[in-house]
């Protein structure tokens, strides 16, 4: 997933992310949309955020799913790693952290 660049304010287009687990595809099979959390790391301050957009499953094998971003994920520039976790009935699984560069416009 490279979407550069991206700019603070910017919700559109929806991310497409594909969820990898040790660089591998995983399976969602039975979860829905509510099942996915994420979490914004700002890398320089070792900072989380819990992210406040929307998610949609495209593909529940291999696991691809559409993040959204509301207004408030992308206020201030920088340089950030997203998180996606999922909960499944045994517990949560956090994904792969893909790189992220919010800019200033």
């Amino acid at each position: 997933m490279t979407y550069q660049p991206w700019y603070t304010g910017q919700t559109a287009p929806l991310l497409q992310i594909s969820l990898n687990l040790d660089s591998k595809p995983d399976d969602i099979t039975g979860l829905v949309a509510g099942n996915f959390a994420m979490v914004i790391r700002n890398t320089n301050t070792n900072t989380d955020t819990a992210g406040t957009g929307t998610f949609a499953i495209v593909s529940n094998y291999p696991a691809v799913v559409t993040y959204g971003f509301s207004s408030g994920d992308v206020t201030t520039a920088g340089t950030y790693s997203l998180i996606i976790k999922a909960t499944f009935g045994v517990g949560i699984k956090p994904y792969d952290p893909i790189p992220f560069t919010l800019t200033a416009i």
